[in-house]
Formats: structure tokens, C-alpha cells, sequence
């Protein structure tokens, strides 16, 4: 969506302007689509405002990898650093737009696919792979087991360009099933990379080929991953 404002100037800096955000993230509602072998997301009414002058919900049967959400390097690494103890400020920073719309349902992502950034992508870079697979968030096989996802030889080599984190709307990075699912994990979460999926990213995205991105998890101690919310952001 548009932001209108003006610069404000400080000192002797202008603080810019946002002139366009863009929400990365799916919405949590009871039994959203997500993981096929995770429970669905419960969402209680505990208090209504009419009766106790308040409202209030629980959440249940949720896992810190539901919804649009950051995986840590411990989700697959034993000594991999957990959620909190990844540096907040390694959660933003500039982004760059990798179009992978042309893949079919259960198509990889390879190397080959990514070379074709090479000279764009760049260190601490973090990277989004649109595949139009979010905007097909239903209960379907296309979108529960078929999405389009990085093997091992890409992951590879997104590591060997030093990116900060990666992102994707399908709903892991790595494929259905351990076979597929493995490789990518171990190589980004092996070097230290976040990875978030189950993102939301319109078409629109591709308007600009590089964007700011801001994506804070909730700080949950000792855990493999947190919930986060996400947004794309163009300055002036």
C-alpha cells in the first residue's frame, strides 16, 4: 500500500520516507491451511467484551513453525543458535526479488535457476524466491505437498553468495518429505542463514526488483523458530 508523508529532517539528516509497504504474511485464523503434517491452528474465544467487558482469545495446537514464520539454524543443527539468539538487527536489511514464477507444481529451485541473479545478488543480501505459490493458500495438494522448492545444489548456492536470510511462499524451503526436505535446511541453517517461509508475497512485489525488509520473530527462548511478521518496503 502507499505511505504519503513527508521526510523529516533531523540535524543534518533527512530521515526517508516510506513510499510503499507491502505486508509479507499470511493471516492466522482456525484451521488455516499449512504444514500437512502439523495440527491446524486453533483460535478460542476465552472472553467476549458484552458478557465479561473484554475480549480475549487462546491459541492452540500451534507450533512456533506455523504460519509465516523464521526457522533458526537449530531447527535442523544441535548446536545451531535458537531464535533469541539470533541479533535482531539480522532481521532486516536490503532484499532482492527473485522471480521463479515460470516453476511448475513440484519443480525444484536449483543453482542453475539462481545463476541467473549472480551479479545482482549480493553479500548480507536477503533473498525472496516468488513462486505465485502463496496465492494459491488453499486445502489442495498443489499447495499442501507440490510447491515449488530449493534443492540442495541452490541452497548451496545461496550460502557461497554470503546472503543473511532467505525467504519463500511455499510452505518450507525444502521439498515434502525428508528426501527433499533435508538438503536445503542443512546447507542455509549449516551456515548460519534464517530462513522464513509460508510467506505471503504478491505479484506485485516484482514492481521493484529490490526492496527493504523488515521481518521481526517473536522472541521465544530456547526454541527452533518463531512466528514473525514481515513486510517489503520501498523509500523514497
Amino acid at each position: 500500500m502507499p505511505i504519503h508523508g513527508q521526510g523529516k529532517k533531523e540535524g543534518s539528516k533527512m530521515i526517508p520516507i516510506i513510499k510503499e509497504i507491502i505486508d509479507l504474511t499470511h493471516p492466522i485464523y482456525s484451521n488455516c491451511p499449512g504444514f500437512p503434517t502439523l495440527d491446524t491452528v486453533k483460535v478460542d474465544v476465552v472472553n467476549i467484551q458484552p458478557r465479561d467487558r473484554y475480549n480475549m482469545e487462546k491459541l492452540r495446537d500451534f507450533t512456533v513453525h506455523a504460519g509465516t514464520h523464521v526457522d533458526a539454524p537449530y531447527h535442523f543443527c544441535a548446536d545451531g543458535k535458537k531464535i533469541d539468539e539470533i541479533p535482531v538487527e539480522d532481521f532486516q536489511g536490503p532484499a532482492i526479488v527473485l522471480d521463479l514464477s515460470y516453476k511448475k507444481p513440484n519443480e525444484r529451485i536449483t543453482d542453475t535457476d539462481l545463476d541467473k541473479y549472480a551479479d545482482k545478488i549480493e553479500p548480507d543480501d536477503i533473498v525472496l524466491l516468488y513462486t505465485g505459490w502463496s496465492l494459491k493458500r488453499d486445502f489442495t495438494e498443489e499447495y499442501m505437498i507440490q510447491w515449488p522448492d530449493l534443492d540442495g545444489k541452490g541452497a548451496e548456492y545461496l550460502v557461497s553468495k554470503k546472503i543473511k536470510g532467505v525467504g519463500i511462499d511455499g510452505l518450507s524451503i525444502g521439498g515434502y518429505g525428508e528426501e527433499k526436505a533435508f538438503p536445503a535446511h542443512l546447507a542455509l541453517l549449516g551456515a548460519g542463514i534464517w530462513v522464513c517461509e509460508e510467506m505471503y508475497i504478491p505479484r506485485e512485489i516484482l514492481d521493484y526488483e529490490r526492496w527493504y525488509y523488515f521481518g521481526f520473530p517473536i522472541k521465544f527462548t530456547g526454541c527452533s523458530g518463531a512466528q514473525v511478521r514481515a513486510v517489503a518496503v520501498q523509500f523514497e
